[in-house]
């Protein structure tokens, strides 16, 4: 593909403590910006450092992608709307991968290997766990994104496993620190598009038990 017709992503990664913005072609990440908590800027301010960073127009993305969690809903609710009103407002592709891939994908390039399990803060005494195996630069998911008790993961930690996450768990020792980057979201999008999970909505692992209201009551 030939720099001229090479295809621009756009990719928000909001889902954590750290948010990021990042600008990706085909081969290589052109530009990005992050920030811990937003530190006084907004998510479009991101967007504008990240594409200035690029050298790049918002009239030159032709793809958005969007990390859909788990992890803030509030976050991953604001890049699912950011990229649904740049749709509406310029032809553009939309697509969103688990930010767990992300975090995988970024682990790998740090230089882990192996199997890793994936821990996000669920609130509730309760975690969003998934296991990866990592290797040649390459991430693959062996269990699927679960709701466990929060105790889940000092038994594994016990057992052995190498735990990372966003979040902070004071009773735990071993845990690493590490957080999804929207430039990593980028590069699966261009790696493994098939990944793209539909609908486009945040990733919400706890049922959601609805009430319904009992009808008004009138008197005379």
């Amino acid at each position: 593909m030939s720099a001229a017709f090479d295809m621009k992503t756009l990719s928000l990664e909001f889902s954590s403590d750290r948010r990021s913005v990042a600008v990706c072609s085909e081969s290589r990440v052109l530009g990005q910006a992050s920030a811990m908590g937003l530190q006084g800027r907004d998510s479009f301010q991101l967007v504008r450092e990240s594409l200035e960073s690029a050298g790049v127009n918002r009239d030159q993305i032709h793809r958005l992608v969007v990390g859909l969690g788990p992890g803030s809903y509030v976050g991953t609710r604001m890049a699912v709307a950011i990229a649904i009103g740049w749709r509406t407002v310029r032809a553009v592709a939309i697509c969103g991968f688990r930010s767990t891939d992300a975090m995988a994908a970024q682990a790998g390039k740090d230089g882990r290997h192996g199997i890793v399990t994936i821990a996000v803060d669920a609130r509730k005494d309760e975690v969003c766990l998934a296991r990866y195996r990592l290797g040649s630069g390459q991430w693959e998911l062996l269990e699927p994104l679960k709701l466990q008790p929060r105790s889940e993961l000092l038994r594994r930690e016990k057992a052995g496993d190498c735990l990372l996450g966003p979040n902070i768990f004071p009773e735990l020792t071993q845990f690493q620190q590490i957080f999804p980057e929207a430039a990593r979201l980028g590069e699966i999008a261009v790696q493994y598009p098939e990944r793209c999970i539909e609908p486009m909505a945040p990733i919400y692992l706890r049922p959601l038990n609805l009430v319904k209201a009992a009808p008004p009551r009138f008197t005379a």
